[in-house]
């Protein structure tokens, strides 16, 4: 007896008896004896003789496991799962009571049937057919395998088996082979024809295959995956997914070892947008197929589909070398180069797949995405204005385009936040699962609208940053993430909105981290400086640097900071240090000083390090105005707006000065 772990198939279901197995068999083989007995005797009378004597002699058990041995295997055999069949070929290799010629045979049927519901990786001529099955939603196992031919070294079988291995030759061609009437019973004979449908995606192969299936099914004691296989494709050729999916599930909960089902489960979950449900059904199939390219497409866009991109690279690569005009596979590689910034690498699969597809969304948005990576901020609009046509209710495209707007002329940054403020709108009141509760969108969508609605606050937050809206730009990065942003920008903003105590806060922890950064020591000294007076008049400058000698630690965060301010400037310049971080010291000395007329010196040295130190212009027309020196005030207000006024609090706090000291009449005429 084989180790099989297969169902009884009792032959009495055929011949209609109610009798026990063994004692059906037994009698079913002296029968046959008693029927060609004489036709023997009459042709060959020596020759019969002798093998009756020799029959006669024969120990009774042996037939019987003659027949139990053969019976056992081919049981195996319709089991068929991967398991059954190394089985039963593992039987047939230590068998020695199975005659040579039926051995041959049963491995030439085992080989048949494993051929073709467990071909192996197909080779690049093949490729291009597994590409067109899974394309055309009819699986994995389509036509694209080789034909099953019979070895020529098998003899020839007894009729049953001669059946058989005709059936898988004709089943490997996608033709459905009957067996002849009046030929010898046999389940294998009823099954086999049934696999036609793996190899044709014929609408009647289909239904003469579910017919074989279903009659299969319906005999008592039967044990068999191939109906639920051939019922399972027969749902996937009529367009019938979810009831695919059930079947194929329903059989690899039964058997796990069944690796086709699995590997349709995965293709089925990408088409029903589950890409989370694919990668758990795919991964297991990683070794075991890491040479098929009907296992390495669908794997490698469920890699990518659940934002495994650098995972998915490698297993895209390997399946388009197998499946080089695959389309779809050309641009999801064209968008993990574009992650990765490999702009070379991207372009000409983008431009490959445009040609045939000038409407797709994705390439749409990788052409915007390249155009605008390359500088070539034109055409980036014109290929993010088509995107808006063809997605025009897209909160991606939207925030796409509105990025291509704010990096060209301010003319287009009021589009650029009508796109953003209408996306963020749009994002806020999306669904993120269906009525069944599954999930809208797979991680990739997931992880790029995240991406986007983060990309649309920082455009709004710096767009409200340039027009120097503090009060707007402090709301807007509450909402947001702080990670990723400009630190400056964001010291600034906390301290031009007025939030001193976290302005300083942000600011020292920042210059912690890095003691040798520009920015952090100027972001630390100006939230100090804004802190002591109160009145944040410290604008946004030039960065200055402490040498990284970390002179700054000694200070804290207390309102009385105003000599260490002054020890510290004075400190800093004694070092070596940077023309623009002394004229900022020099400034900082002289706001800080209570003596005019030593203030106006520091001034003054601030700008003779620096000419247009716009701050140190405005405060010596300030303090000559405090000494009531119209016409040196006067001055430095015009040399500032000669200069350039960025800062429009500076711009305010002299337009005042200039009333103050000319009338406002005269003011708003100059």
């Amino acid at each position: 007896m084989l180790p099989c772990n297969c169902g009884v198939f009792s032959l009495s279901t055929i011949l209609g008896k109610e009798r026990k197995r063994g004692f059906v068999e037994v009698n079913i083989v002296f029968a046959r004896i008693r029927i060609f007995l004489p036709f023997v005797l009459a042709l060959l009378a020596p020759i019969s003789l002798s093998a009756q004597s020799a029959l006669s002699m024969s120990d009774p058990s042996i037939l019987s496991k003659v027949v139990n041995s053969k019976t056992e295997v081919e049981r195996c055999i319709i089991l068929a799962t991967p398991q059954s069949l190394a089985q039963a070929q593992e039987g047939l290799a230590h068998t020695k009571v199975i005659d040579e010629s039926d051995k041959k045979a049963l491995l030439e049927i085992i080989r048949g049937v494993g051929s073709i519901l467990y071909p192996p990786a197909a080779s690049p001529r093949a490729a291009t057919g597994v590409q067109n099955a899974v394309r055309n939603g009819s699986g994995s196992q389509g036509a694209a395998s080789a034909s099953f031919s019979i070895d020529p070294t098998v003899e020839s079988a007894h009729n049953g088996y001669s059946i058989s291995l005709t059936q898988l030759v004709e089943a490997s061609q996608g033709k459905i082979f009957a067996a002849p009437k009046g030929s010898q019973p046999s389940f294998l004979n009823e099954i086999l024809p049934a696999l036609a449908i793996f190899r044709s995606d014929d609408q009647e192969i289909a239904r003469g295959a579910l017919g074989y299936a279903e009659r299969f099914s319906a005999l008592a004691d039967q044990q068999s995956v191939m109906p639920g296989l051939v019922q399972a494709r027969y749902e996937r050729l009529t367009g019938q997914p979810a009831f695919a999916y059930h079947s194929y599930q329903k059989l690899l909960d039964a058997y796990p070892d069944l690796w086709p089902a699995r590997l349709e489960l995965g293709i089925i979950s990408l088409e029903l947008s589950r890409p989370i449900n694919a990668l758990s059904f795919l991964e297991p199939l990683a070794d075991l197929r890491a040479e098929d390219p009907a296992f390495l497409k669908p794997y490698s866009m469920a890699l990518y589909r659940n934002g495994k991109l650098a995972e998915a690279e490698a297993f895209m690569n390997k399946a388009l070398g197998l499946l080089p005009g695959s389309e779809d596979l050309n641009l999801m590689l064209a968008h993990i180069f574009m992650d990765r910034n490999n702009y070379q690498a991207a372009q000409p699969l983008i431009d490959g797949y445009g040609k045939k597809h000038p409407s797709d969304r994705l390439y749409l948005y990788l052409k915007t995405l390249l155009s605008k990576a390359q500088g070539r901020n034109d055409d980036a609009i014109k290929w993010a204005r088509k995107a808006l046509q063809a997605c025009p209710d897209d909160p991606e495209i939207m925030i796409l385009m509105a990025g291509v707007l704010f990096q060209g002329p301010e003319s287009g940054h009021k589009e650029a936040t009508s796109l953003c403020e209408s996306a963020l709108s749009f994002l806020a009141g999306a669904p993120a699962t269906d009525e069944t509760g599954l999930p809208l969108y797979n991680p990739l969508q997931i992880a790029m609208r995240q991406e986007a609605k983060n990309l649309a606050e920082r455009y709004l937050l710096l767009s409200a940053y340039n027009r120097q809206d503090w009060y707007a730009a402090v709301d807007l990065l509450d909402k947001s993430a702080w990670a990723g942003l400009d630190k400056e920008v964001v010291a600034t903003i906390l301290r031009k909105s007025g939030r001193y105590a976290e302005a300083l806060s942000f600011s020292r922890d920042w210059y912690s981290e890095n003691p040798a950064s520009e920015p952090a020591i100027e972001a630390y000294l100006r939230s100090l400086a804004a802190s002591v007076s109160g009145t944040g008049l410290a604008a946004a400058g030039n960065t200055v640097s402490d040498g990284g000698f970390g002179i700054l630690a000694p200070l804290g965060s207390t309102l009385n900071a105003q000599p260490m301010l002054l020890g510290l400037a004075i400190q800093l310049l004694s070092g070596s240090t940077s023309k623009e971080m002394r004229s900022y010291l020099y400034y900082l000395q002289g706001s800080l000083d209570a003596d005019g007329d030593s203030a106006i010196d520091f001034y003054r040295k601030a700008l003779i390090e620096r000419a247009d130190n716009i701050e140190a212009i405005a405060a010596l027309a300030k303090a000559y105005a405090d000494k009531n020196d119209k016409t040196k005030a006067l001055f430095y207000i015009k040399q500032a707006r000669m200069i350039g006024i960025a800062d429009q609090q500076i711009e305010a706090q002299l337009a005042a000065l200039e009333a103050k000291l000319v009338g406002p009449e005269v003011a708003v005429v100059r």
